[in-house]
């Protein structure tokens, strides 16, 4: 894992270079190799840059091209990038969830859902799992809020 942390390093110094979508790409993998070492600060950070470079990308979107062969009216651009911008927010919001941002969180998996449904074939199989990801933080959060609601156990002297 170390030896990918450090290739994807080298590749974040060339994020300057390269187009807006793989830039973002490149820090979605740092935020991922990231988290599962344990570093969700770092993740986030990332997350955070990947979400930022996302959104500036389909920004600088003034007309869509289309591509040859693939569609007429370049829509296919737009889900592409649509696609990256919504995992990056769902990458943002489980870092946001390890570091205990929990209200945070949940905004942030709903704007992946949003951005996935207005954007992408409805049957694509990131819709399915970005909206179970923000099901399950929902559910999850309500849990916390139920148990944080209960009154405190009193046990007698003994």
């Amino acid at each position: 894992i170390e030896a990918a942390l450090s290739w994807l390093r080298e590749a974040q110094e060339l994020c300057g270079e390269l187009p807006l979508a793989d830039a973002a790409g490149t820090h979605l993998s740092l935020c991922a190799l990231l988290s599962q070492l344990g570093r969700h600060s770092d993740a986030e950070h990332h997350a955070a840059e990947a979400v930022r470079l996302g959104e500036e990308d389909i920004m600088q979107l003034h007309t869509l091209q289309p591509t040859p062969g693939v569609d007429k009216d370049g829509t296919a651009v737009l889900r592409e990038k649509a696609s990256v911008l919504a995992v990056a927010y769902n990458n943002l919001a489980v870092q946001r969830e390890f570091l205990g941002q929990a209200m945070e969180c949940l905004a942030l998996y709903e704007k992946a859902v949003i951005i996935a449904e207005g954007h992408m074939d409805v049957s694509n199989p990131l819709i399915a799992r970005l909206r179970e990801s923000h099901r399950n933080a929902v559910q999850t959060h309500r849990r916390i809020a139920v148990v944080a609601a209960l009154p405190p156990v009193r046990h007698p002297p003994a």
